[in-house]
């Protein structure tokens, strides 16, 4: 089968962000993007990875577009590698909003973890370069759209790599 590998990198933060700048995320998102395509020739029929590499400006919502219809061309054999780094937020959203995200990225409903206040959910977006940290669900990319595209990858083989603040479970709702 072939490689796909996805990589997400945003260093730049717009000032009314509320985020610093990083230094890292966007030479570590080609780093793995360069480590699994040249350690891959020998492995694979063909490596994908150009049309599926985003820095900084160019990661937005409509690149899981672009990510989107690129992997549904995946087959059985193939394999995924979806890697993201920069700025990761969890957020209690309320239910209308987050049922309005989902239904824009094609979900019949959200999916999030429980939030401390009824109707809401508290819900991981990774964050663009010019999403807000003050209401993350405007621009921000809600960790069940990345889900749900490689959900609906044909591969069999997926491994979803993010490297950001918050994108593990809440410990107070794992009983840690």
């Amino acid at each position: 089968g072939n490689l796909y590998i996805v990589t997400l990198g945003v260093n730049k933060y717009s000032r009314e962000s509320g985020f610093s700048k990083l230094k890292y995320a966007v030479g570590d998102s080609e780093d793995i993007m360069k480590l699994f395509r040249d350690n891959a020739k020998d492995k694979y029929d063909k490596v994908i990875w150009k049309e599926l590499h985003f820095a900084n400006d160019n990661v937005n919502r409509s690149a899981i577009s672009t990510i989107h219809k690129v992997l549904t061309k995946t087959s059985v054999d193939d394999t995924v590698i979806f890697f993201m780094s920069g700025h990761g937020v969890r957020a209690d959203t309320f239910d209308d909003i987050a049922l309005k995200l989902a239904k824009d990225f094609g979900l019949t409903k959200p999916v999030g973890d429980p939030a401390k206040e009824k109707g809401k959910l508290n819900i991981y977006y990774y964050m663009t370069g010019n999403s807000s940290a003050r209401e993350p669900w405007v621009k921000g990319i809600p960790l069940f759209a990345i889900r749900h595209v490689l959900d609906r990858t044909p591969a069999r083989q997926k491994v979803l790599l993010i490297d950001s603040c918050q994108s593990g479970e809440v410990p107070s709702l794992t009983g840690y």
